[in-house]
């Protein structure tokens, strides 16, 4: 199903909105403002790459959205 031209600019909005947060959290932390030297969170497209980027393995984010689909979000 493909999205309406409004709730494509609505994520598109989320999405340049978030990148900008993160630009703003890497210039501050550059200046030492927090212990860190990144964003500990890693964007991400949704669960199954955000499972991926922390705890891995690597490729196991399309094994996720397999089961996601006959899984509820519970046992997933």
């Amino acid at each position: 199903m493909k999205a309406s031209k409004g709730m494509e600019n609505y994520f598109n909005s989320l999405k340049n909105n978030a990148e900008k947060g993160y630009s703003i959290s890497r210039e501050a932390r550059k200046k030492n403002f927090d212990p860190e030297t990144f964003p500990e969170i890693p964007l991400a497209e949704d669960l199954a790459t955000r499972v991926e980027s922390l705890v891995g393995p690597k490729g196991v984010a399309e094994r996720i959205r397999v089961l996601d689909k006959h899984l509820g979000r519970e046992e997933l």
